[in-house]
């Protein structure tokens, strides 16, 4: 069997901590204290009027961002179901 040239080994190197995908968490939000543009990188998103941030839950973090992880009303649903809440009353 040949040896990984030097080149292909560098440059799967390089990206060994790069993120593994890019993916917009369906109940993640930052806070902060200015608009976030001017804290971090913002894109675009694919559904129109919302916006991507191009940095990673460890980077916005370290910038002092605040980070919820919300769930969607359907999920909230569906645990509550899960948990056998509908019997309580109120």
């Amino acid at each position: 069997m040949d040896a990984i040239p030097d080149a292909v080994v560098d440059l799967a190197m390089r990206m060994l901590h790069l993120p593994r995908h890019l993916g917009i968490h369906p109940g993640g939000m930052v806070m902060c204290d200015r608009p976030v543009v001017e804290v971090c990188p913002v894109e675009w998103a694919r559904k129109p009027g919302r916006t991507v941030l191009q940095w990673d839950k460890d980077d916005c973090a370290d910038a002092g961002l605040v980070k919820f992880d919300l769930l969607g009303l359907g999920a909230l649903t569906a645990l509550y179901h899960t948990f056998g809440y509908w019997d309580t009353p109120g």
